[in-house]
């Protein structure tokens, strides 16, 4: 303000005919005539300090720019908007997700110890009523969950693992007691605590603690491994005979877990899904002939493992085994062409791998994008390339219809069904390729 209350007086005394004795008007000698909100900050032009990042409210105000955003002046006031793929810290500045996961049509993240989604509402997902907020194309934080260290999501369900604790808190569907507890959530897991991992499928759960896995829910086809099937939900038990587990997964009706080196399935695997090409259902825990595992990942009824070599197997009807064959009936261990990928992630019916190199390959159903190849192509039954992600990426989460991934300076990018928002992007349609979510 130091420069425009001269301005202002030299404005008044030449509206009243101030000039010097050789007719000349004072206020055009090495000044700007500027109209407020604009003023003279020594430039060449006037400058809209209400709007300049430069000069907010004051000439020669600097926004600060905090990291992963972009500075902004509005009405005179400094500000920021998180760069696309960031999320709005709790405290202040933009954060870069701290883990990432999907299901059904929706995502989820950890932001700094708050657990944030986006997409579908529909059975409470997100932690709001579903009449209020059917979806959101924004991460918004999900109320009363706490402080967090991981996230997964289901098909119309989510959980979360608390810091400090390891207890598990869960929100959403519930009518197969697949939030472990009687309630819409956020609900405390009860007899949960330590617990390391977490795999959800369609309407059941799972937790790996320090002194096993147990698994609650759904268990119609045995997918809570507890020894017996029922049509009646369970509260969480122990699955038999595995002490524990460094890779977990769920699909739609069964479970994956590697074990001490070892990799067992249990649940329904009336599509292959134990990998012998067989078609049959287990209470108990099936050994799968897969060498050295240390990764699981499992589809609606396929699965993926990362080992001594990189094997997919089950439903093959979309081609998201990756064998370069499209059939109906279960398909036995195949090599989907990628070698030594990092990590495997599957969705419904499509499979993506990130390779050494952090690049990222997508096969299966390509009916809503969610492959993220710019192709108009429903299927794709050997492993092409996603382009558009810069960077190496460190972590993937795939969706029913969608898929996420994080590269390595911290951006989320969705691509596939935005139906719900699940993508990142305003409502509707599909995102054929990667982008950075809103």
């Amino acid at each position: 303000m130091k420069r425009l209350l001269p301005a202002l007086f030299l404005s008044a005394a030449c509206g009243a005919g101030l000039v010097d004795h050789g007719g000349i008007d004072l206020q055009t000698v090495g000044r700007l005539q500027c109209t407020l909100p604009q003023q003279d900050c020594g430039g060449p032009a006037c400058v809209s300090t209400d709007r300049d990042v430069n000069n907010c409210g004051a000439c020669g105000f600097v926004c600060a720019t905090p990291q992963h955003a972009t500075s902004k002046c509005e009405a005179s006031n400094c500000g920021f908007t998180c760069n696309p793929g960031f999320f709005q810290c709790p405290s202040q500045g933009c954060c870069p997700a701290g883990a990432l996961a999907a299901g059904g049509d929706t995502t989820c993240a950890v932001v700094a110890g708050k657990v944030e989604c986006w997409g579908s509402n529909g059975s409470g997902q997100l932690g709001l009523d579903p009449a209020v907020a059917p979806f959101k194309d924004r991460p918004i934080e999900v109320p009363g969950v706490g402080t967090a260290s991981s996230v997964a999501v289901g098909l119309g369900h989510a959980c979360a693992i608390l810091a400090g604790t390891g207890g598990v808190v869960c929100w959403g569907a519930n009518l197969s007691l697949q939030l472990g507890a009687a309630g819409s959530g956020p609900v405390t897991v009860p007899g949960i605590s330590r617990a390391q991992l977490l795999a959800l499928g369609d309407r059941h759960s799972c937790a790996v603690t320090d002194s096993g896995i147990s698994c609650w829910g759904a268990n119609e086809l045995g997918q809570l491994g507890q020894g017996s099937s029922s049509t009646t939900p369970r509260a969480p038990g122990a699955v038999t005979g595995l002490a524990g587990a460094s890779s977990i997964s769920a699909g739609s009706a069964f479970t994956c877990a590697v074990t001490a080196g070892e990799l067992n399935c249990w649940g329904d695997g009336s599509l292959g899904q134990f990998g012998d090409g067989a078609a049959y259902a287990s209470s108990t825990p099936v050994h799968i002939g897969v060498s050295a595992p240390a990764i699981v990942a499992t589809g609606a009824a396929h699965a993926c493992s990362i080992g001594s070599g990189f094997l997919c197997w089950g439903s093959d009807t979309f081609g998201q085994v990756g064998d370069g064959n499209q059939s109906s009936e279960p398909s036995k261990f195949s090599g989907p062409g990628v070698q030594s990928p990092a990590t495997v992630a599957a969705g419904r019916e499509h499979t993506c791998a990130v390779s050494l190199t952090g690049a990222v390959f997508c096969w299966g159903s390509n009916v809503s994008g969610q492959l993220g190849i710019g192709l108009p192509i429903a299927i794709e039954t050997k492993p092409a390339a996603v382009s558009g992600l810069a960077g190496s990426v460190q972590r993937l989460a795939l969706g029913a219809t969608h898929s996420c991934a994080q590269t390595s300076d911290g951006t989320v990018y969705c691509w596939g069904n935005n139906g719900s928002g699940q993508a990142g992007a305003p409502v509707g349609g599909t995102v054929p390729a990667p982008g950075p979510i809103d």
